[in-house]
């Protein structure tokens, strides 16, 4: 049978942290910011509530007790491991990523580049496909050494310039034709945001991850961005969840998203509110029905 676990947090402009978590209706741990602990884990186990009492109160309990308890006596923490394992945090510094291990493994994997390059073939950014050639094909292109100082090319082989010279993009020429270019010489930053982006969401989605994207279509076309919300509800996701923020009201369409996926963010100076719009039901006052015009 299975069950459900809540996990939650709570903080204020101090240092301290709350933090708790129920199985099912019973409270199975929780620290007040003022350091109570209660729980039935600690009820009969003195010796972890002793070793959470002397843990400091700006850090978590369950990614202590992941990492440096041995054996908590339970199988809850290490499901908890399991969830926040799948959580991925893309901000700005990683979307403007040219280069990286992640993203060399992405682009040895046949599956996903194939999937990156359908992507590519919906969108209007102009590249055809992206491939990892090896490094004779570098080495012997003289499209590409003519681009680099003699300097370059010497210490070219072996070095990590090889590396990023192997990822290649093609255009397509006047005549038609695809014309093979160095990616990290010829694509503009909007167009490395847009495929380190897209990469991101396809491993969400082949690895059932919780990916948080902030300001989703910050520096992008609108087309690119729909794309990607196209590629999110695909019959492709079978498991992966995407919760993004944006300002762009473009995108709050019924083509685009349902509902129960759209949610108004409302600050003031006391507190943040979280609206859904499927609160509004079509008998309502506000009258929001499936085919509205949500934007």
């Amino acid at each position: 049978m299975k069950k459900n676990y809540t996990y939650g947090i709570e903080f204020n402009e101090t240092s301290s942290l709350g933090e708790y978590i129920f199985v099912e209706e019973e409270l199975f741990l929780s620290r007040e910011r003022d350091g109570f602990i209660e729980g039935i884990l600690v009820e009969n186990n003195l010796k972890l509530k002793n070793r959470i009492e002397e843990l400091q109160k700006d850090k978590l309990i369950v990614t202590f007790i992941n990492e440096y308890v041995v054996n908590p006596e339970t199988d809850v923490f290490r499901k908890i491991k399991i969830f926040f394992d799948k959580l991925v945090f893309l901000d700005d510094v990683e979307k403007n990523v040219i280069m990286n291990s992640d993203i060399m493994a992405f682009i040895s994997d046949k599956n996903k580049m194939s999937i990156l390059n359908k992507l590519l073939e919906s969108t209007e950014v102009h590249v055809a496909k992206r491939t990892l050639e090896d490094e004779s094909y570098v080495l012997n292109n003289e499209h590409y050494l003519r681009h680099l100082d003699k300097n370059q090319i010497d210490r070219l082989k072996g070095a990590k310039l090889l590396d990023a010279l192997r990822m290649v993009s093609y255009y397509p020429s006047e005549s038609g034709n695809l014309v093979a270019k160095p990616s990290i010489l010829f694509d503009s930053i909007g167009t490395n945001k847009f495929i380190v982006m897209s990469m991101y969401v396809i491993n969400a989605i082949l690895n059932r991850q919780i990916l948080f994207i902030d300001e989703i279509d910050n520096s992008l076309h609108y087309k690119i961005t729909r794309a990607l919300i196209i590629l999110m509800n695909s019959n492709l996701n079978n498991g992966a969840q995407f919760i993004m923020t944006t300002h762009d009201v473009k995108l709050l369409s019924q083509q685009l998203l349902r509902k129960d996926q759209i949610n108004f963010v409302i600050r003031n100076e006391e507190k943040v509110t979280i609206v859904s719009l499927d609160d509004f039901k079509a008998n309502s006052f506000k009258d929001i029905r499936s085919d509205s015009n949500f934007e």
